[in-house]
């Protein structure tokens, strides 16, 4: 890939995105991807990283409003998985519940 390739499209008039911005998210993921280790934009995205992480952590220990959000979608993730094991073990039995079926 040439160094023009791994540039970031200028600003454009593009009426599905409202930012102006030509390249969306995946494009600038997949030059980001194929950029290698010595690239010192990659590196600085590779870096930043854990500090995205740690303040998001820090505000998770800050925020009561936050945790109990994310605890809400903890649950029903948990509970997603629990009705699937509980459908697909029905479903090697032979019986199916009511709560497997579609309404």
């Amino acid at each position: 890939m040439s160094r023009a390739d791994r540039t970031i499209d200028p600003p454009r008039s593009s009426p599905s995105n409202a930012t102006g911005w030509g390249s969306s998210t995946s494009v600038a993921l997949k030059r980001l991807a194929s950029c290698t280790a010595k690239n010192r934009f990659y590196r600085a995205n590779r870096d930043l990283g854990p500090v995205f992480k740690t303040e998001f952590l820090l505000g998770c220990l800050s925020d009561p409003q936050l945790r109990s959000r994310i605890q809400k979608g903890l649950l029903k993730v948990e509970q997603l998985h629990a009705l699937a094991a509980t459908c697909i073990t029905a479903t090697k039995i032979g019986s199916t519940p009511a709560s497997c079926t579609r309404k």
